[in-house]
C-alpha cells in the first residue's frame, strides 16, 4: 500500500524533475556569476547583458511559494535574535498548512507590529 502511494505522489508532483529544475537553474546562476566576476572594470553593455540574462534565468523559474518565504522570513529573525519579534509575519493557518503546494500569490502578510498599530 505504501509503494502505491509513493508511486502515485511521485507521478503528480514528479520529485526528480524538480531536483532537475532546482540543479539547473543553480548552474545557469553560478554560469552568470562567473561571467560577473571575471570582468574587473565591466562597462554598461557587460552589465545591461549580465542583466538580461538574469532575467532569461528567472523567467525558468517555478513560482515563489511565498507562505514558505515568509515562515523563512520568521524563522531567520528568530535565529538572528538582532531584531525585535514584533517585526516577525502572521502567516495564517491555512498558509502554513497548505503553503507548500499554493503559491498566495498577491496575499500581503502583515508583520506583528502592523497589527498593534492604532488604525
Amino acid at each position: 500500500m505504501a509503494v502505491a502511494i509513493l508511486g502515485a505522489l511521485q507521478l503528480v508532483y514528479d520529485f526528480g524533475r524538480q531536483a532537475r529544475d532546482h540543479q539547473t537553474l543553480q548552474r545557469d546562476y553560478y554560469s552568470l556569476l562567473a561571467d560577473i566576476e571575471s570582468k574587473i572594470e565591466p562597462d554598461e553593455n557587460q552589465c545591461a547583458e549580465w542583466w538580461s540574462k538574469m532575467i532569461r534565468i528567472t523567467g525558468d523559474e517555478p513560482p515563489v511559494l511565498r507562505a514558505l518565504d515568509a515562515k523563512a522570513y520568521n524563522d531567520a529573525i528568530g535565529a538572528t535574535g538582532a531584531f525585535d519579534m514584533s517585526e516577525r509575519l502572521r502567516i495564517p493557518l491555512w498558509h502554513r498548512l497548505v503553503g507548500g503546494f499554493f503559491a498566495f500569490e498577491g496575499y500581503h502578510y502583515k508583520k506583528v507590529s502592523e497589527d498593534q498599530e492604532p488604525s
